[in-house]
């Protein structure tokens, strides 16, 4: 083993830690082990994803390092290994609290929308953090691009909900330009006739009232 460190044989110094694996049951001696087996994949033999294996179960042995866990998250980044990243960022959060815990929040609601497919879990993420920060504005503009996203599996048992958050804190920013969008999509959306109308109604007068847009206001 020294040999091959020694000439740089790192090939074979892998193989050889690789093998050794079997043999050690010291714990203490496993985090080493695993730690030097990832570190000779990342940082001299450029298969940084191969190290992924090797720091995870690193990570599940160092009860959960925040030193393991930070290489954990980049290299599922670099590979775009969202489905791993999701449980990471999900740990990550439990311990942390107040904006800190908003941004990580934040971040896992993103992975969940834009590679998981998961709407339902991006919605609950950016409302639980709009309950705690009503002034996120990241949250908002995440919560309004979920309205557009007409097209994704899920969308229908989502966008209603969306509507209940963003309809009253646009009326209470008197942002009328996102409360007509809204009230679009509630229109388009709504259940029952009614309700469609109602909104309808509501759009063609903040149209011609607020924005002093009558055209579209005789189109609603």
């Amino acid at each position: 083993e020294g040999l091959y460190e020694a000439g740089g044989r790192n090939e074979d110094l892998l193989a050889l830690l690789e093998e050794k694996r079997e043999y050690v049951w010291d714990e203490d001696e496993k985090i080493g082990l695993f730690a030097r087996v990832a570190d000779i994949l990342a940082n001299r033999l450029d298969r940084e994803e191969e190290a992924i294996t090797w720091l995870e179960e690193l990570f599940a042995l160092t009860g959960q390092s925040s030193h393991v866990a930070e290489r954990l998250e980049a290299l599922y980044l670099k590979f775009e290994r969202w489905s791993e990243m999701a449980p990471l960022l999900r740990g990550k959060m439990a311990h942390l609290e107040g904006e800190l815990r908003s941004a990580v929040a934040y971040q896992l609601a993103v992975v969940l929308r834009d590679h998981l497919g998961d709407l339902q879990g991006a919605f609950d993420l950016f409302s639980e953090i709009l309950t705690r920060e009503p002034e996120n504005e990241a949250c908002v503009e995440a919560l309004s691009f979920l309205l557009g996203m007409r097209d994704a599996d899920g969308y229908d048992t989502i966008v209603l909900k969306v509507v209940e958050v963003l309809e009253p804190l646009a009326r209470e920013r008197e942002d009328w330009v996102r409360l007509v969008d809204v009230l679009e999509v509630k229109a388009t959306n709504a259940p029952e006739e009614k309700a469609a109308a109602n909104a309808w109604l509501e759009l063609g007068r903040t149209c011609r009232e607020r924005l002093d847009e009558p055209a579209r206001a005789m189109e609603a």
